[in-house]
């Protein structure tokens, strides 16, 4: 079953065009990951879909509705992101219970005993939820960006460069919780990175992207054994091969 679907979607800032004739499905319940160099139109594609920009032309598809027929409310509880940087994510003004009970506050979805569920589900103890960001590692930031994007039973998420401020080995920690949340709670991701050693033991199926057009799609392992493409063997070129180890 299609999740989500562009139809000949196109974006341009001025004289950029930052996302070009993309046609793209993501299927329920896969990891799709999506590659390329910074400048190359993913994670403009990434905010297309989430109707947090909107197109030039063509149009997003989300179960079936065209996208901007859906209530805004409504999407924002079926769509979420998880963001690059969980530094600037998160409020530093705001303990780790508010960041993670705000968006609950706005929906009034649940009570406050959704952020202890949340706390479990990401593996974080209890004890954090008086904390402020500052007081956190990278990872355990993170984490809570990730518990604030499930808040609302969101059915698919948008992980946009989630591990790439992170250490090698935090990367696969998260990246290992990231896989255990999408099979537990039958999670549909679209996953952005800048190489493909994220992705090759993580997705499902990757596509790659190149001054805002996708030039190519295939399973991870296909893709590094077999690149159609010169811009793809670039990337797999610029991949230290003991990251695949390290990530796996």
């Amino acid at each position: 079953m299609e999740k989500v679907k562009t139809i000949n979607l196109n974006k341009e800032f001025g004289a950029v065009r930052a996302v070009q004739d993309v046609n793209l499905i993501i299927n329920e319940g896969e990891i799709l990951g999506l590659v390329g160099e910074s400048g190359s139109g993913k994670s403009t594609l990434g905010r297309l879909i989430l109707n947090l920009l909107e197109p030039t032309s063509g149009e997003v598809v989300f179960e079936g509705k065209p996208i901007n027929k859906i209530p805004l409310s409504e999407l924002r509880q079926k769509m979420q992101i998880i963001f690059q940087d969980p530094y600037s994510s998160l409020n530093p003004r705001m303990k780790i219970f508010d960041a993670i009970y705000e968006p609950l506050k706005i929906h009034k979805k649940f009570s406050k005993a959704r952020v202890a569920e949340l706390l479990d589900l990401v593996r974080l103890p209890q004890s954090f939820i008086s904390r402020y960001p500052h007081e956190l590692s990278g990872g355990e930031r993170q984490r809570v960006v990730i518990a604030r994007a499930l808040a609302l039973n969101p059915s698919f998420i948008v992980c946009d460069e989630p591990v790439s401020s992170l250490d090698v080995s935090i990367q696969a920690e998260i990246l290992k919780l990231l896989k255990d949340l999408q099979q537990k709670l039958n999670l549909t991701y679209l996953f952005i990175a800048h190489d493909l050693a994220v992705v090759y033991n993580f997705c499902d199926r990757v596509v790659v992207m190149h001054d805002g057009r996708l030039v190519e799609e295939n399973t991870p392992e296909l893709l590094y054994k077999d690149p159609q493409q010169e811009y793809t063997r670039k990337l797999i070129n610029a991949i230290p091969k003991k990251l695949y180890q390290l990530l796996a």
